[in-house]
């Protein structure tokens, strides 16, 4: 047999190629567990009830093709806002209705859409 041939043991590869692969994405890892903790925390009701809501209407014929499809739909549920419904305006100007949104900035205070952070101003 020449030197083509060897035993290897699998083990030890993929061992070494674990503790490989563990170095190489730790950094990747601290970054993303970083981001995660710097994620706004979620809004009070005080502050979910300061945010802009408005009813959405139906708009005008002419109007349907300027307006893009994402300010017609809600990005959480997919369903496109029927006259009426109750919409919350975020600050970054991405609307969902307010059933489905509400969940969503009770445990984090981020726009689920771009990830602007909601600062909510207080009013007397």
């Amino acid at each position: 047999m020449g030197d083509d041939f060897r035993l290897v043991d699998a083990g030890d590869w993929e061992t070494e190629i674990s503790r490989e692969f563990l170095s190489a994405i730790a950094p990747l890892t601290n970054s993303i567990g970083q981001e995660i903790s710097k994620r706004p925390a979620g809004l009070t009701q005080e502050a979910l009830s300061c945010l802009h809501i408005e009813m959405f209407c139906v708009p005008e014929e002419s109007e349907v093709q300027e307006i893009s499809k994402a300010f017609r739909d809600c990005s959480i549920c997919l369903e496109s806002f029927s006259e009426g419904d109750e919409l919350i305006c975020l600050p970054c100007g991405h609307r969902y209705h307010f059933c489905c949104l509400e969940p969503w900035v009770r445990t984090c205070g981020d726009c689920p859409y771009c990830r602007r952070r909601i600062d909510v101003t207080y009013t007397k």
